[in-house]
């Protein structure tokens, strides 16, 4: 199933799902923890942070959890 999302919020719940997913020994469950909470002062900020740390997963073939999530949320991102 594809998702979808419509702006910055469901970025922001998927993030909070990945942090529940995840070991808190896994690598990234500081980062998943961080992209759900952090409030940025824009959203292009948020949107450009979270962009670089999704490529970064993606580029090491490292995604810990929905995989299929995580692609789709690239996607939406590079629109």
């Amino acid at each position: 199933m594809i998702m979808e999302f419509k702006d910055l919020r469901d970025v922001k719940a998927l993030m909070v799902t990945l942090s529940q997913k995840v070991e808190k020994s896994n690598k990234y469950y500081n980062d998943f923890i961080w992209f759900s909470s952090i409030n940025y002062t824009t959203n292009s900020e948020y949107h450009g942070e979270i962009k670089l740390f999704i490529e970064s997963m993606i580029n090491q073939d490292d995604i810990p959890t929905m995989k299929q999530e995580v692609l789709d949320l690239h996607k939406w991102l590079n629109r």
